[in-house]
């Protein structure tokens, strides 16, 4: 959570186009947001817990493949995806279990470009370098969430 940071849009702000390469996991916390693909809309979201959106063009680092605009106020977390490297860098479980979630959700894509848990999230920038104690806080998720820890599809609630 320290290395997320907060934002937050008025109604009719654009969060961010289709096609712009930005490299942020964007995590709503509340708000209406509408989505859309070559300027038609596919969804318009309440969002009233967390919602997580660009997982695969973070992982991937894609640009981005809908726009999506504000309707009412919204707030949320970001993290840059050079951060995330940083931490992963520095924590082996936790960079096992980001690939082997990540495999599990886009199996075609790992496939297709025959990635590896070491070339799928590369190494960090030397500005993206973490403080000696950084690993030492343990990364805890919320009881709602799962993590695939295991290649024969099974999921373990943490």
């Amino acid at each position: 959570i320290d290395s997320m940071s907060s934002f937050s849009y008025c109604p009719g702000e654009c969060i961010y186009n289709q096609g712009d390469k930005t490299s942020d996991l964007m995590i709503f916390k509340n708000g209406i947001i509408q989505m859309s693909i070559n300027g038609e809309i596919f969804a318009t979201n309440e969002i009233s817990s967390n919602f997580i959106d660009c997982e695969e063009e973070f992982i991937f680092n894609d640009v981005r493949q809908k726009t999506v605009v504000s309707i009412s106020f919204v707030e949320g977390w970001r993290i840059e995806r050079e951060h995330f490297i940083a931490i992963l860098a520095s924590n082996t479980h936790l960079r096992q279990i980001a690939f082997m979630n990540a495999k599990h959700q886009f199996p075609i894509r790992i496939q297709e470009k025959n990635l590896t848990e070491d070339t799928l999230w590369g190494t960090p920038k030397e500005n993206y370098r973490l403080d000696d104690d950084y690993d030492s806080d343990p990364v805890i998720p919320s009881e709602d969430h799962y993590l695939y820890v295991d290649d024969e599809q099974s999921q373990d609630s943490i």
